[in-house]
Order: C-alpha cells, then sequence, then structure tokens
C-alpha cells in the first residue's frame, strides 16, 4: 500500500501568496488545504490532522502566534513553518520557542519555500512543551521557582519586564532564577533556554531581486 503524501495546511490573510504556495506543494505531490485567516486555520485544524502548517505571523484577528499558542496548548502535534516581512531575531526566538521548527522571511523564491517544506517535514514531530509540574518535582523547586522559570519559558522576558508579568519585584525574580537554574543544573538565561527551547536554523534565505519570477511579496 502506498504510503500517503504529507497533509499540509497554509495560512495567510494574503490570497494570492496562499494561492501560489498551494500550487506549487501540490505539485509536488502534497496534499494541501488553505485558510485565509488564523481562525480559519484553527476550523481545519479542530477537525483534521496535519503533518506541517505553514502560517503567516501577522494577520487581522489572531495571527499566526495566537494560533501557535493553541497548537501547543490543545496537543496538537503538528510541524509549524513561520512565513514573515516583519522578520526580527526575537521574533524568530519567540517562534521557536512556541514550537516552530523553521522561520522563512518574505519575500522568497517559491523552490526556496519547496525547499524549506521539506526539510521541515523531515524533522520529527516536536515534542509537547515540557511538563514544568514534572521536572518542578525531579529537581525540587519550589512552587514559586517552577512559576518564575516556566513564564521565563513562555514569554523570554527580562527580569524586570517578567517581574511586571508577574506582579512580583525584579529581586524576587532575579533570587528565585538563581536558586532555580541552581538546582536544573545550567549557569544563566542562555543556557537554560539552549535546554529547554528547541534550536532549529533560523537564518532567513537571500532576498530575490525585486520582480524576480516567484518571489511573492510582503505583508
Amino acid at each position: 500500500m502506498a504510503t500517503p503524501m504529507p497533509r499540509i495546511l497554509i495560512v495567510d490573510d494574503e490570497a494570492d501568496l496562499v494561492e501560489t504556495l498551494a500550487r506549487a506543494a501540490r505539485r509536488e505531490g502534497y496534499e494541501v488545504d488553505t485558510a485565509l485567516s488564523g481562525a480559519g486555520a484553527w476550523d481545519r485544524l479542530a477537525t483534521r490532522p496535519y503533518d506541517a502548517v505553514v502560517t503567516d505571523l501577522r494577520m487581522p484577528g489572531m495571527g499566526g502566534a495566537e494560533l501557535m499558542d493553541r497548537i501547543v496548548e490543545r496537543g496538537v502535534r503538528t510541524r509549524v513553518v513561520v512565513i514573515t516581512g516583519y522578520a526580527t531575531l526575537q521574533a524568530a526566538i519567540d517562534c521557536l520557542r512556541k514550537g516552530a521548527v523553521d522561520f522563512l522571511q518574505k519575500p522568497f523564491e517559491v523552490e526556496t519555500f519547496l525547499e524549506r517544506l521539506a526539510e521541515a517535514l523531515a524533522k520529527p514531530l516536536p515534542p509537547g512543551p515540557p511538563n514544568w509540574h514534572e521536572i518542578a518535582r525531579r529537581h525540587g523547586l519550589t512552587e514559586r521557582e517552577r512559576v518564575v522559570v516556566e513564564a521565563l519559558y513562555r514569554t523570554g522576558l527580562g527580569n524586570r519586564e517578567l517581574a511586571d508579568h508577574l506582579c512580583v519585584s525584579p529581586h524576587t525574580v532575579k533570587s528565585q532564577l538563581r536558586s532555580a537554574f541552581r538546582k536544573l543544573g545550567v549557569e544563566n538565561r542562555t543556557q537554560f533556554l539552549q535546554r529547554f527551547v528547541a534550536e532549529p536554523a533560523v537564518s532567513p534565505p537571500p532576498r530575490p531581486a525585486p520582480g524576480s519570477p516567484g518571489a511573492p511579496g510582503e505583508s
């Protein structure tokens, strides 16, 4: 019995781009569904499994970041590839922290999209987010320490911003992180994130020359 081709969901509020990418993916033999919004994508994800979701980051209503949050919260196992015209290093880090397996900057060649999609599909399905209650139990973290490191994992905020987020003092955050890091066997934030956040490649492809064939526009 033949192995079924991967099923892909492409999400972007730019209809022409969605159609261009969907047409190219179908030529490669993929089964492709599309959505023009995060909400529309979630409706599809709630009813059938996908091997990969390719989503724009900024869309009216539910954007790609919120869609990824919902995928994680509801335990949907799929590979997420983010495409965006607003790429920054922090945006890439945030997407990877949310579970994306790749980050592709617009504009890009259709051939580049297909290559990166194939690379994403070759990767194993990402695991679910860390079970912080189990990690806390295993390493002897206090409840306060667990709350702080979980918030750091989810937000990546600096100490002062993290303190505001948790409604505690920066001193409390610094103290709890120092103690938690010691118990977890890491020395600093960098080691913590390297240990608990997946690190797929995030460097964007070379930008094609303006007006070159197969270079979708920014959105």
